[in-house]
């Protein structure tokens, strides 16, 4: 996904490491329960791009493109956590690899809700 050219030869950064990195970032910040798999649409199913993924990378105008799709804990302003998120993956990601994301856009697809009874 990612190459680096240099007179000793060609560094590449696959795409699924790239989305290695996004997650960990991700879910180091308070409030992310985890990542979730993004329903795929009937159109991406038909492309054969049948794999659910939690993180897409794209690559537009040689910068990184990062969706990521969350899962946020209740009691948590969403905003605020989304914009840490953003922040996380794009330092984490431009700091291992070298290259410019020009975007992290954060999908929340679901809330991890508390468990009200206790086990005695």
């Amino acid at each position: 996904m990612d190459i680096r050219r240099s007179k000793a030869g060609n560094v590449v950064v696959s795409e699924e490491v790239i989305e290695k990195m996004a997650t960990v970032a991700a879910t180091d910040v308070p409030g992310v329960a985890g990542v979730v798999a993004k329903k795929q649409s009937l159109k991406g199913f038909l492309k054969t791009q049948h794999i659910a993924k939690s993180v897409i990378v794209s690559l537009k105008e040689n910068q990184l493109v990062i969706d990521i799709f969350i899962k946020v804990t209740t009691g948590i302003k969403v905003a605020d956590v989304c914009l840490k998120v953003q922040e996380a993956v794009k330092e984490s990601v431009q700091n291992m690899t070298g290259s410019v994301v020009s975007k992290v856009n954060v999908h929340v697809c679901e809330i991890e809700l508390k468990s009200t009874s206790q086990e005695k």
